[in-house]
């Protein structure tokens, strides 16, 4: 089953979410202090950083679109964010400040973004051999998610879905494929992540 309301949108966040005194707060599940990595596979996407403002005092964050860089994110390239960039720093007078991202594809066709990151919490699902998928709906631990993930993404104008195995199929070589050909990226990446890692 394929979905053909993919988003072409993301809209500005930051991964981890950081206390104004910048401490992460308890319930993320990714590491502090650990960077997070892409590797993006087919099509371009624009990745773009905007930094936000804020007084010490209030809790709305601003966008200040004076200070705002894009990047491009191109097949086979490998982009790390730090988590620096999400922590709240000082600035001059009472104003704190950090930066979010957001990201847009703008063409047609395929863009997937394979993201690395290290987690606090672990789990095992349970895969069917034969088929490769994950009996998520016997879960009573990602049931919930699953289902949470899907309601807050669903596209109430566009709720239509592809049933066909053909093009099933079709995308799922297309995908493998476009994999295979960024496996030494991929090494590269773990053994940067790795480094970091035991090293911090």
């Amino acid at each position: 089953m394929i979905r053909d309301d993919g988003k072409k949108v993301v809209r500005f966040h930051c991964d981890s979410t950081y206390h104004d005194n910048g401490l992460q707060s308890s319930t993320d599940t990714s590491v502090g202090g650990h960077p997070t990595a892409t590797l993006t596979i087919e099509n371009t996407r624009q990745l773009t950083f905007v930094r936000h403002t804020k007084d010490v005092s209030g809790d709305k964050w601003v966008p200040d679109s004076t200070y705002e860089s894009d990047i491009p994110l191109s097949q086979g390239s490998i982009f790390v964010l730090l988590s620096h960039d999400e922590t709240p720093q000082p600035t001059i007078g009472s104003s704190l400040c950090k930066y979010k991202h957001g990201v847009k594809f703008k063409g047609d066709g395929i863009s997937v973004a394979l993201v690395f990151r290290s987690i606090q919490e672990t789990a095992l699902a349970d895969f069917c051999v034969d088929t490769n998928r994950c009996h998520w709906k016997s879960d009573d631990n990602l049931e919930p998610r699953v289902r949470s993930s899907v309601k807050k993404q669903r596209c109430p104008k566009r709720k239509r879905e592809l049933h066909n195995p053909l093009s099933d199929t079709l995308i799922k070589m297309h995908l493998f494929k476009a994999v295979k050909k960024h496996l030494t990226q991929l090494y590269k990446l773990f053994v940067v992540l790795a480094s970091w890692v035991l090293v911090g």
